[in-house]
């Protein structure tokens, strides 16, 4: 019996060697088993990329045959009130798709309706790039419930080539801020820009010049120029907690002229979002004139509120173009001082303002007065034109084109922006000039002729009926259109009675500005003008960027989400905000 081996010790007769020819066999067989696999899903994925590709084939087929169609939204008797929300968010769907390039708006008019409705020519920008299937289902649903009408072929009034961008731009912010309540015996009533929106529909002004939903102005944006603190209290105060906040309510000026309503917020974020909107535009060329008569709140301070104004979208407009523009001139016809906005840039050469206004009498702001005329480096940057009651047409317009023309050959402006108060008009509630609508528009028209970049505001006015009236006639004044006297019906005609017409003749009252004021003050304001040898520049450095907007798809929102209580609310008409006769309190007397 053999022993045991010793280590070390190996029997070599006793190795079983591997069989090589086994081992092949067995490779191939594993070899052969890939390649036939390969094989299936080569032709599996092939299988699949024609299916796809047939599929990407009829959709393209089908986006060929909608290349050009016609889309046209009536929000008036056709649909519910859930259906409206859905309508609204069917035009961000659009405006959506305009945004990311996947369709081009060729053509967008408005209808004569309280919530305007839009038509649009929609061309693809690709026929490869699809509309996403949540956009085209939304579209089919309105389709079948008659909503939107979509016909084959480009409409009529659809010319082959793309048209150029507007001249005018006009901020539709109108219809969101017009409901906003401020109170029972307020003089200030943001109803009058429904009625003003109106006016421009019924004369045909919205198919002359682009509009607009600005975006709501973000709290960062805000606080550009205002207080952080102060931002975040106007964010966080309501009606019914503003018994908790009694000494910030007195350190940020809210009380009687500048109460706390619903949505306070929300309203300066509309109307400041115009404003910065509009100073965007200009600054990237896409318009000449952007207009938002929502704005124009000039007595907001950085800290605080004053004047019935929270928020001074003006300071944040100008501060927006001058990212582009190394001067800016700043023009008020406000009867009271533009306090808010001569504070911001007083230490600066960078922004001329220049504001006519009355002065003296205790008349709010009380500030104003002919020697404020800048300090450091701002010195003389600042013109302040005090006037006294009755100032008329011929002596208003004399002096504002002859102060202007001199500032504008003197500065040298990049941009302009007209603050358009409505309160130096005779017969306002809180005014004590004899200015009629013509006289008012007259400035406009000259301001316009400069052919510089015009950034145009509302303002103060509260006199309502009057206030829509000029400001119709001055964006017809902005778009060289004349407009008939009689006013078109439209859903505010009551208001304009018993005439119906635009003109509105002046107060016989007195005109306490003699001819030898007028003239010291011309003379002292040109005196002013010549101290300044030579229009400021700014040295080279990069553009900053826009204001910080969050991102934010729209498109993910849900078309068929039902609106919740206080979206329903905020459509509410208030029963005090529309009446005539001894009950309308806009007769009433009131004092700031």
């Amino acid at each position: 019996m053999a022993g045991i081996p010793k280590p070390g010790e190996v029997d070599s007769t006793n190795i079983r060697r591997p069989n090589v020819q086994q081992l092949s066999v067995e490779h191939q067989k594993i070899l052969d088993g890939v390649q036939k696999k390969m094989r299936e899903d080569k032709e599996e994925i092939q299988k699949i990329r024609e299916e796809k590709e047939k599929e990407i084939q009829k959709l393209e087929e089908e986006a060929m045959n909608q290349y050009i169609s016609h889309f046209s939204i009536d929000r008036q008797g056709k649909v519910t009130t859930d259906d409206a929300f859905d309508a609204s968010q069917f035009e961000r769907q659009i405006q959506s798709a305009v945004n990311e390039g996947r369709i081009i708006v060729s053509q967008m008019k408005v209808d004569q309706n309280h919530f305007p409705a839009h038509t649009y020519v929609l061309e693809l920008s690709n026929p490869k790039v699809l509309i996403r299937p949540s956009f085209k289902e939304l579209l089919a649903k309105y389709e079948k419930k008659g909503v939107v009408q979509k016909q084959k072929g480009r409409p009529d009034n659809v010319k082959d080539t793309k048209p150029s961008l507007s001249q005018v731009q006009l901020s539709l912010s109108q219809g969101d801020v017009g409901n906003v309540y401020f109170g029972p015996n307020h003089p200030m009533k943001p109803h009058r820009l429904c009625m003003t929106h109106h006016l421009v529909l019924s004369y045909g002004l919205h198919k002359k010049m682009e509009i607009y939903r600005p975006h709501k102005a973000y709290p960062i944006e805000l606080a550009q120029f205002h207080s952080a603190d102060y931002v975040e209290f106007l964010h966080r105060i309501t009606p019914d907690t503003q018994h908790l906040y009694a000494s910030e309510l007195t350190r940020f000026n809210l009380g009687e002229d500048c109460p706390v309503f619903d949505n306070l917020f929300e309203f300066c974020q509309i109307y400041a979002g115009g404003t910065l909107d509009a100073a965007r535009r200009l600054n990237h060329k896409s318009c000449d004139i952007a207009i938002n008569w929502a704005g124009g709140l000039h007595h907001a301070k950085k800290c605080e509120a004053s004047g019935f104004c929270y928020i001074n979208d003006l300071v944040l407009g100008i501060l927006e173009l001058l990212k582009y523009h190394a001067r800016v001139l700043y023009i008020d016809i406000d009867v009271h001082h533009g306090d808010g906005v001569e504070e911001a840039f007083y230490f600066t050469d960078r922004v001329m303002t220049v504001s006519f206004h009355k002065y003296g009498d205790l008349f709010f702001p009380g500030t104003g007065d002919i020697k404020d005329i800048g300090e450091r480096e701002g010195k003389y940057y600042a013109i302040n034109i005090p006037l006294k009651d009755g100032i008329d047409d011929a002596s208003f317009t004399r002096l504002f084109k002859t102060i202007i023309a001199k500032v504008v050959e003197t500065y040298l402006p990049g941009a302009i922006v007209l603050q358009c108060g409505a309160d130096s008009l005779a017969r306002d509630r809180l005014g004590c000039f004899n200015l009629s609508i013509e006289g008012h528009a007259e400035c406009v028209k000259f301001v316009k002729k400069f052919n510089i970049p015009l950034l145009v505001t509302g303002g103060g006015g509260y006199t309502k009926e009057n206030v829509a009236r000029c400001w119709a006639v001055e964006t017809g004044v902005l778009l060289d259109t004349e407009l008939p006297n009689e006013i078109p019906n439209n859903d505010y005609i009551e208001y304009f009675a018993p005439d119906y017409t635009l003109k509105v003749a002046n107060l016989n009252m007195d005109n306490l500005n003699s001819k030898t004021y007028l003239s010291s003050i011309k003379v002292q304001v040109m005196e002013s003008l010549r101290s300044i040898q030579h229009a400021p520049g700014v040295q080279m450095q990069e553009v900053p960027p826009d204001f910080y907007i969050p991102d934010f798809d729209e498109d993910e929102l849900d078309p068929d989400e039902r609106v919740d209580q206080h979206t329903q609310d905020k459509q509410i008409h208030r029963d005090d905000e529309y009446y005539e006769g001894d009950n309308d309190n806009d007769h009433d007397d009131g004092a700031r």
